[in-house]
C-alpha cells in the first residue's frame, strides 16, 4: 500500500483474508441483557476507597501536571507488564459489574490480583495503616466476586525501573461483609452527587499527600471530617507475604531494564501512522491532561457496555500482547478481540455493507488478532431505540484466514514510522483517513486529506 493510497482500502490484499458474517447466536444471548440493562452510569470500584476524591473528580475535571501523568503513564505500563509474566492469555483489567458497581480488576487467576506501583517504600507487616486504600480495594474486589481471598502486587518503582517487590495474599473472614460495605459506600456517594454537596463523605486517605483537590482549593475537606472504622480492614482474617513471587518479579524486571522506548506505542499507531509522527514530533497541546470523562454521555453505549459486562467474570477483559509492542493491551470478549460501536440510525448496515464500507474495523481487529495470535473477532453494533423501544443489537464475527496479511502490514507501518522519526519525511506514511480532519490540530501541515469521509469511526 503506497502513501497516497486511501490507507482503509477495502481491495487491499489484508481485505481477501477477511470474512465477516452476522452472529445470531450470540445477538440472541446478549439481547435480553441489552433489554434489561439501565444504562445509568455505573460506579467504579476505585471510586469508593475515596469517595470525596470520586466526587470532586465528576464535579471538576483538572488537569494533570506533566509529572503526575508520566507517573500514571509508567503504572500503566508496568500493569501490562505483569500482566505478561502471568503468562498468554491471563485476563487483564477483567470488568465486573454487579448492582450498578463495576470493578476493573486488574488481573484474574483463581483469585483477584490487584497491582499498585508507589515511589515510597512500605511495611507490609504494616500495611491496613500505612496503605488502607490498597487493602480496601482488594477487598471490594473479593466482594464483588463472593471470594474471600485476593492478592496484593506492591512495586517499589522508579520511572521504568524496579527497586522492590512485594507480593501479599491477603483472605477475609465474610465476603458478604465486604459487598455490604462496597454497596453502603455507593449508595453514599450516588446520594452526595445527586445532592451536589460532599458534606456526609469522609475525608480521603490523600488528605495532606499531594491530593490535586486540596491544591486547586476545590474540596472543602479540613481533615476532621470523620468515618466510622472500615468493615472491610475489620474483616481481614490473615495476611502473608510471599516473598518467592516478590523475589521472581525482581528477576523478571531486570530484563525489561535498558529496553529502547518501543516504535509502536499504541495500536492507533499502526492504523494512522502519520498522525502518530506529528503526535511525537510537535509540541503537546498547549492544556494538561484532564481527566478523561466519565461513561454517562452515551446511553446506548452505556447500555450496551452494561450488557457486556453482566456475564461470568472474566468474560471482558484485556491480555497481554504476545508482541514486543505496543505496550497496549487488547480488549477481548471471550478471550477474543472486540470493539464496540454504537451507530447513529436506527437501521443497522449488514455484515456486507460493514465489510466493504467500514474497512477500519477489520484493519483494526486484525492487527490485534495477529497481537494475540487469534484469527477471530467480534465487532458489537448498537443502533438508536425508537422511544423506548429496544436498542437495535448486530453482533459481526471477524474471521482473519490468515491472519498473517495484518502482521505484515505491522511490519512495514512499523518500519516506515521508525524510518520517519529519524528523517523526517512524513509522506512516506499512510494519510489518515478524510473524517479525522476535523479534529486534526496538524492540519494541513501534516499533508492528509480533509473532507468528510466516512459517517461511521
Amino acid at each position: 500500500m503506497g502513501p497516497n493510497t486511501d490507507p482503509l482500502d477495502p481491495t487491499g490484499e489484508w481485505a481477501r483474508a477477511v470474512r465477516v458474517e452476522e452472529d445470531a447466536l450470540l445477538e440472541g444471548e446478549l439481547a435480553p441483557r441489552l433489554e434489561a440493562a439501565s444504562g445509568r452510569r455505573p460506579i467504579s470500584v476505585t471510586d469508593l476507597t475515596n469517595p470525596r476524591a470520586a466526587y470532586w473528580r465528576r464535579q471538576a475535571q483538572l488537569p494533570k501536571p506533566p509529572r503526575v501523568q508520566a507517573r500514571l503513564d509508567a503504572g500503566v505500563r508496568w500493569h501490562l507488564w505483569l500482566g505478561a509474566q502471568l503468562g498468554p492469555g491471563t485476563s487483564l483489567e477483567v470488568r465486573v459489574r454487579r448492582e450498578g458497581i463495576i470493578g476493573q480488576i486488574d488481573a484474574l487467576t483463581e483469585v483477584p490480583i490487584e497491582l499498585k506501583t508507589t515511589s515510597g517504600p512500605i511495611v507490609i507487616d504494616d500495611l491496613a495503616r500505612a496503605r488502607p486504600d490498597y487493602v480496601e480495594q482488594l477487598g471490594m474486589y473479593c466482594g464483588l466476586l463472593g471470594r474471600a481471598a485476593g492478592r496484593l502486587s506492591v512495586l517499589l518503582t522508579r520511572g521504568d525501573q524496579l527497586v522492590d517487590a512485594h507480593v501479599v495474599d491477603i483472605s477475609f473472614h465474610d465476603p458478604a461483609v465486604l459487598w455490604a460495605e462496597t454497596r453502603r459506600r455507593a449508595l453514599a456517594l450516588r446520594t452526595a452527587w445527586a445532592e451536589g454537596r460532599p458534606t456526609d463523605l469522609p475525608r480521603c486517605t490523600w488528605f495532606d499527600r499531594g491530593c490535586e483537590f486540596q491544591r486547586e482549593q476545590v474540596c472543602s475537606c479540613t481533615g476532621g471530617e470523620g468515618g466510622e472504622p472500615s468493615p472491610i480492614l475489620a474483616g481481614i482474617a490473615g495476611v502473608a507475604e510471599d516473598r518467592g513471587a516478590g523475589e521472581r518479579w525482581r528477576i523478571a524486571a531486570q530484563v525489561r531494564e535498558g529496553r529502547p522506548p518501543p516504535i509502536v506505542e499504541r495500536f492507533r499507531d499502526l492504523l494512522y501512522p502519520r498522525r502518530a509522527y506529528f503526535e511525537r514530533t510537535r509540541p503537546p497541546a498547549p492544556e494538561g491532561r484532564a481527566d478523561p470523562p466519565r461513561a454517562g454521555s452515551d446511553p446506548v453505549r452505556n447500555r450496551l457496555s452494561e450488557a457486556l459486562e453482566s456475564g461470568v467474570p472474566g468474560e471482558l477483559a484485556r491480555h497481554a500482547p504476545r508482541t514486543e509492542e505496543p505496550e497496549e493491551a487488547v480488549p477481548v470478549y471471550r478471550g477474543q478481540p472486540y470493539l464496540l460501536r454504537v451507530w447513529r440510525t436506527r437501521a443497522l448496515p449488514s455484515a456486507e455493507e460493514i465489510r466493504v464500507h467500514q474497512p477500519q474495523y477489520a484493519i483494526e481487529l486484525g492487527f490485534r488478532c495477529a497481537a494475540l495470535g487469534e484469527n477471530h473477532a467480534w465487532l458489537f453494533l448498537a443502533g438508536q431505540p425508537e422511544g423506548s423501544g429496544p436498542v437495535p443489537l448486530r453482533v459481526l464475527s471477524y474471521s482473519f484466514d490468515p491472519v498473517t496479511p495484518f502482521a505484515r502490514l505491522w511490519r512495514e507501518r512499523a518500519r516506515d514510522l521508525a524510518r520517519t522519526l529519524q528523517d523526517h519525511d512524513p509522506s512516506r506514511l499512510s494519510p489518515c483517513p478524510g473524517w479525522m480532519a476535523r479534529d486534526c490540530r496538524f492540519q494541513p501541515e501534516c499533508g492528509c486529506p480533509s473532507g468528510s469521509g466516512r459517517l461511521q469511526r
